[in-house]
């Protein structure tokens, strides 16, 4: 008979499919940080399938689940944070950000070992600077959702990605600093948050597509619009013009 264990990572595996599916479906994989949500996705399945011993390791399940959550999780959803950008310099810093902290926790492996005091103090500062990146976009996607009715999408993805944050940065604790008892707990618990989250996630993306969508047939008419008018140092003289470039402001976001 399945335990209520394996149950409740069976639904926390499917409904992490669901996300995973609408991003291939709407044809989102390669936009912009969306490969970076993918990959977090797809670590995510495999560290459910670890803990359900879907995937034999003979005993090294819960290590690699470890170097999958402290390591590489975090980073990931750090990256697809850049998504949430205002401008070009953040994102720049931002990208600088994920790739100096992936370098740094390499070589921390690389010379304390992976179930080191370093490599777990390095993990906590990742989530950390991950949470607080998360908090601040969020703020910032629901103040725009509320103020101009738009980029619901956008808000729910945050939304989705701070809970997940804060639901590692949990377990991450219980994991580190709680006694080994409570392991299967923490466990349960990390199902339950990835169930929750990728109901939402798959709302913002189903929402987010729609945006997405609208900003490319934007994109179309003005560059339709420029063939016409000329370039784009000539100042448009048609009504239309003047709304149709002026798609990227906040409203947008």
């Amino acid at each position: 008979m399945m335990s209520f264990f394996e149950l409740m990572g069976i639904i926390a595996t499917v409904a992490l499919l669901i996300p995973f599916a609408l991003i291939l479906f709407y044809r989102l994989s390669l936009y912009r940080a969306f490969p970076a949500l993918l990959g977090y996705l797809s670590l995510l399945v495999i560290c459910n399938l670890l803990l359900l011993n879907y995937i034999p390791l003979r005993g090294h399940a819960h290590l690699i689940q470890n170097i999958i959550q402290n390591l590489l999780v975090a980073p990931l959803i750090f990256l697809f944070l850049t998504y949430f950008s205002r401008t070009v310099l953040l994102r720049r810093r931002m990208h600088w950000v994920f790739y100096s902290v992936l370098s740094i926790e390499i070589l921390a492996v690389l010379i304390f070992g992976v179930s080191s005091y370093e490599v777990n103090v390095l993990s906590g500062a990742t989530l950390a600077l991950t949470i607080s990146f998360a908090l601040i976009f969020f703020v910032h996607q629901v103040k725009l959702t509320i103020t101009y009715q738009k980029a619901l999408g956008k808000a729910l993805i945050v939304s989705s990605l701070l809970f997940a944050a804060i639901g590692l940065g949990y377990i991450y604790g219980v994991r580190v600093f709680a006694d080994a008892g409570y392991q299967h707990d923490a466990d349960l618990i990390q199902f339950l948050i990835v169930t929750l989250t990728s109901v939402s996630l798959s709302a913002g993306i189903y929402f987010e597509q729609k945006r997405v969508k609208q900003l490319e047939e934007l994109r179309i008419t003005r560059e339709e619009l420029k063939e016409i008018y000329g370039h784009d140092d000539e100042k448009a003289t048609d009504p239309f013009e003047t709304v149709a470039l002026n798609f990227d402001s906040d409203r947008w976001h």
